[in-house]
């Protein structure tokens, strides 16, 4: 292997180095995350879960039905 080359995978190697470096260092509340989405369980959301069929459901969505939606 020719100078240039070991010099370019050198190089490749410190990169992935630093980079691995920085990552380690950045604390996790500098890292973007997902917006925090809160749902209103009303009336309103209560009929358009009606609508959507059973099978498209999440586990929350079926818990939160069973909680707000489902009165004596």
């Amino acid at each position: 292997m020719n100078s240039k080359w070991k010099v370019i995978a050198a190089a490749g190697i410190g990169v992935s180095l630093l980079a691995l470096l920085v990552a380690a260092l950045v604390p996790a509340d500098v890292v973007p995350s997902a917006p925090i989405v809160t749902t209103e369980y009303n009336e309103a959301w209560c009929e358009e879960m009606m609508v959507l069929p059973n099978s498209q459901w999440r586990e929350e969505q079926t818990q939160a039905f069973a909680k707000f939606c489902l009165v004596d």
